[in-house]
């Protein structure tokens, strides 16, 4: 079965889900976000990613895109967050 990823980083809180394309919320896992800078919000959406992505090899899914959602502005070309607004 085909699935996608979202990632919602938030002010409070970071999620990540696996859903299928019929829009089945299959499992998500949630964290709190931290104010400690760019290196800890990284570590905190890898780890969340990585467990998200073993439940997804765990069911045999097949992750065909992750798509991610921030509070701030991003560059189109780079794909780096220029400002965050948390």
């Amino acid at each position: 079965m085909s699935a996608v990823i979202g990632v919602d980083v938030g002010g409070t809180t970071t999620s990540v889900g696996i859903v299928t394309r019929e829009g089945v919320v299959l499992a998500t896992e949630v964290a709190p976000t931290h104010g400690a800078g760019p290196a800890t919000a990284e570590r905190t959406v890898t780890a969340l990613l990585e467990r998200v992505l073993g439940r997804a090899a765990g069911q045999g899914l097949t992750v065909g895109a992750i798509g991610v959602g921030v509070p701030g502005s991003v560059d189109p070309t780079t794909g780096v967050i220029m400002e965050s607004h948390h």
